[in-house]
Parts: structure tokens; sequence; C-alpha cells
């Protein structure tokens, strides 16, 4: 009889710590900023498709990066969701607590200010002073919102005092907030570098093992601005690739085709791709990709994977991937963060033999997986973290193919992170004006053509650190001929000149909605077509600031 209590003890133990275990949030810096039990739970999509969840559940504590605790709360589970409910307490800098609130189904039902102070955590703010006539001035924030009114000590203030009508003399202030720049990202997270200084493989290489690596093969099908779902089995769109899991999507925008996919959140999201040959055992392989953040994005992750298989498989949560183990896996002390420039991710493997599918999604373990706000004032929660995919490439490596290497099996080159400076290799572009015009002969194209010639890159890539450094900036990008040829065909190719600018700097990473193009052909001349030198000046790329 003993013996069945403990066995039923240490069972009603073990379905608790399976039920909800403690776990700390981690910041950038690896400070612990909250503790508190996860529960994890499966949930079932709108697609029909099953996966797992985490939320907070129970008592939670949440910290400052000097580790004190700054509020303490409970949360409850409703509708495979996570409230906060009852009292929750909130503490200043001296330790005290300041503010009692009470919440249902995280809904504010009172408030009450006990001292002065201030309470920071965050984007939340709460500053409690002293008044001149004897009570207490409240200046709060949340995110992008702000509000003041009065109370007094002790005083219960019913109801949200987000709700104006529960509060008095309270006011809205709506300030604009702008992502952080890719600059700044690469500042602070110096690791990105390595993702920047790859020299990307050719995706149309014949030896390329991936079948349609760059997502263009059905581009004519596609419509400008296209989104389609990509379907589990023979996709229309993305020939070659199909879904493992829920419905990852191609996009074709300014005539580039690219994929995009959820790694965290609701509807995680698995790509697949059927390889031309299958590998062969023992033979060493580079993998490499393109990766950036949907600009949307406030939060970033450390970790997506690749796993080779010789099997169709599916995937409903992230340790169904580990379950068949991972190929290659993003390097955990690297950021995945931009949003204006793409990432290139490259390293190696050696197949074990009859690898006939690759799988790229989120499959990383649970315990190197970090989760990083990279807007100071987004939310503290993220519902889903969204990345394009582009240019996939898997060679065999030998001595004309040495694989670039970081990932999680190499050593990252801290000698990298030493040699970018944006804000040094700008040059002239470096103080640019709202309405000023760039003129850009030193950009060169094949003749007669649109294809631009390797001794463009330098300016081009000047242009593209400048957009870079000023995130707001929109430009118009027109394109010029001299009189030479007829007034269509000249048309025809300064629009197409222009829009091989545009595409140049956009595979660099910069969006679409930043450009305007135009073809202007030989009607805007700066110089007299009678002579060679001046059909040389006339022919040219321009660059206007609309927007800074």
């Amino acid at each position: 009889m003993i013996k069945y209590l403990l066995l039923k003890v240490l069972f009603l133990l073990t379905i608790i710590q399976i039920y909800a275990q403690t776990n700390c949030v981690f910041n950038k810096d690896e400070h612990c900023i909250a503790k508190g039990k996860l529960k994890t739970i499966k949930v079932k999509s709108s697609y029909g498709t099953k996966y797992t969840n985490q939320i907070r559940v129970g008592k939670w504590q949440f910290f400052n990066e000097e580790g004190l605790l700054v509020a303490e709360g409970s949360y409850i589970e409703k509708d495979n969701a996570s409230y906060k409910q009852g009292e929750w307490l909130y503490y200043n800098q001296d330790n005290l607590i300041i503010i009692k609130r009470e919440f249902n189904l995280d809904k504010i039902v009172k408030t009450q200010y006990l001292d002065t102070g201030t309470y920071i955590y965050q984007t939340d703010t709460i500053h409690v002073i002293n008044d001149d006539k004897g009570g207490y001035k409240v200046k709060e924030s949340k995110g992008n919102i702000k509000i003041t009114y009065t109370s007094v000590q002790n005083k219960v203030i019913e109801g949200t005092p987000l709700v104006k009508s529960n509060v008095t003399n309270a006011y809205r202030e709506m300030p604009i907030y702008d992502s952080v720049s890719d600059s700044v990202l690469i500042q602070t997270y110096s690791n990105i570098n390595n993702l920047l200084n790859v020299e990307p493989w050719q995706v149309d290489n014949h030896l390329n093992l991936i079948q349609n690596g760059d997502f263009e093969l059905m581009r004519d099908k596609m419509k400008p601005n296209h989104v389609t779902s990509i379907k589990p089995m023979n996709d229309d769109f993305a020939k070659f690739w199909g879904s493992a899991n829920e419905t990852p999507d191609i996009f074709k925008s300014f005539n580039n085709c690219f994929v995009g996919f959820r790694v965290f959140g609701v509807n995680y999201e698995v790509l697949r791709n059927e390889l031309k040959q299958p590998l062969i055992a023992g033979k060493d392989y580079c993998f490499q990709f393109k990766i950036k953040l949907k600009k949307e994005n406030q939060f970033a992750i450390n970790g997506v994977s690749m796993i080779a298989s010789p099997a169709l498989l599916n995937f409903q949560n992230n340790r169904d991937g580990l379950k068949n183990g991972i190929t290659l896996q993003t390097h955990p002390k690297i950021v995945l963060a931009l949003r204006e420039q793409w990432m290139i991710v490259s390293g190696s493997f050696k197949a074990i033999g009859g690898e006939k599918y690759i799988y790229m999604g989120n499959f990383t373990d649970e315990n190197l997986m970090r989760v990083i706000k990279i807007d100071s004032f987004a939310s503290n929660f993220a519902n889903e973290i969204y990345y394009y995919i582009d240019d996939v490439v898997l060679i065999e490596s030998n001595e004309d193919y040495l694989c670039p290497c970081n990932t999680s099996n190499c050593i990252l080159d801290s000698s990298q992170i030493a040699q970018v400076s944006i804000s040094n290799t700008v040059s002239s572009f470096d103080k640019p004006q709202k309405g000023q015009v760039f003129v850009l002969r030193n950009i060169q194209f094949e003749t007669s053509k649109s294809e631009l010639l390797p001794s463009s890159y330098d300016v081009l890539d000047s242009l593209f650190l400048m957009m870079l450094n000023y995130p707001n900036m929109l430009v118009e990008v027109s394109g010029h001929t001299d009189n030479r040829g007829t007034n269509e065909n000249n048309l025809t190719l300064s629009k197409d000149r222009a829009n091989a600018v545009v595409v140049y700097l956009m595979d660099k990473g910069i969006d679409e909605y930043r450009f305007k193009t135009m073809g202007y052909g030989s009607s805007v001349p700066t110089d007299n077509n009678e002579t060679e030198e001046g059909r040389l000046n006339n022919r040219r790329v321009e660059f206007k600031v609309l927007e800074m």
C-alpha cells in the first residue's frame, strides 16, 4: 500500500512538472527579466493541424537588469490563452510597493497608489509624484500610449486609467515610433556581421541540388505583388517546394520571387524541397540561404534549422524536428534581426546517404532558443515571428567550393565584426537632403541592355548603405538614355535600367515601398547629343530623395 502511494505521489509530481515548469525570460544580455511557470498546450489550428504553444500560468515575478524585483502577480489560463488575474504588486527602485492593481482576465478592475516613486519595466513606466495639492500626480505610459491624471494616497480608482471616463484630467498622447534600423541592430548585435561578409554562391549553379532555389521558375504566372500560400504537395507557384506543416507563402515583389514562413507563434510553418538527386553517404555538402525578418516584426530569434532526410515528413512542432535530427542550425549567438538587408546563412554537413528532401523551419532546442525584442517600444509578447527566405543553395564541397561557415558548428569570426563600419563607408552620400538628386554615371550596363556590370557595384553599395542609415528615406530612381534609337525603345530601356538598380538594392535588403521608378528615355538630356561625350553624359541613372 505504501509503495502504491509513493508511486502515485511520484506520478503526480511528474505530471505537475510537465504541466508547468519554472522558466526565465532573458533579454539580449542574457539577464533573467521574468520568472514563472510556462504551461505547454496543444492547439488545433484553423487548418486542422496541431501545434504546441507555451502560456504563462501561476505566479510570475519581473526584474530589471540589476536583478531587482519590479512587479509580481499571477496568470490564469482560459481558452488556451494566458491572462493576468487577481492582485498585482508594483515596486519602485527602493523595493517599496507603490501600486496595487487588481485584474480580471487582463482587464484592470481597480488601482490603488500607496507611495511615490517610479515603476519601470521595458515599455511600461508609471511615475507617481506629489502634486502641489497634497495628492499624487500620475504619469503612465504603455507602449505608445501616455496618460496623466491625479489621485491621492490609498484611494481606489475603479476601472482602467487608460479609459478617459474613469479618471480625472486624463489625456492620450500617440507619438510615432520608427522601427530600429538595420545599422543600429548591427551595432547592437555585432555577431550579425558574420552573416553579412559571406560571398554567396550562385543559385543557378548547375551543381546546385536545390530545385528552384530562387523561387523564380513560375514567375511569369505571378502578377506583381503576388502572394500565395504554398501547398503541402504539387504547388503551382513554388514549383519543387511544398509545405511540411501549415501554409508558408510565396511572394513576387518587384520582379523578385521569395518565400516566407512563421517560425514562432500560431501556425508554425515548415518548407520542404525535393532535391535533384539523393545525397551520397560520407560526402560533405554546403548549404546556404538568404534570410531576413519581416519588417513588421518587433521580435527576432536565434534559431532557424535545416533537416535533410530520405523520407517525406510532416512536422507539428520543433520537437518533431529534434526527433529526426537537425542537419544544420543557425548559430545560437547570432540574432537573426535584420529587416532591410538579407543575411546569408552558410554551413557544411556530412551526408548520411540517401537524403532526398530538405526541410527548413525552426527546430531549435528550447534550451538554446532565445526570443529577442529588437524594438524597445514593442509589447512584451511576441505573437508571431516571420522570416523571408531566398536563394537556397546546396552544393557538394570540394577544393573549388570551400564552404563559408557561420552556423552552430562554426567558430564565429570576431575580426569580421571590426571590419564593418556602416557610418564610415557612405562617402559622398553621408548627408542627403530632401529633393537632392544624385547623378550616377558610374553605374554601367551592358550595351543596349539593362544588365548591370560589376563595375557598378561600388556606387550601388554606397547607395545601399545610405538608405540603410536613413530608414525613412524614399527615393525616385530614374533612367535616361541618349537620343539614338526609337523613342519607344529608349523609354523601355531607361525604365528597365532604373528597375535593375532597384532590384539590386532590394536584393541587398531595402524594402520595395521605398522606391519609385521612372524611365524618361531621351526626353531629359543634360548635354548635347551631337557628341560622344554629350551622349555619354545623357546616358545615366538618377537617384532623387523624395522623403527623409
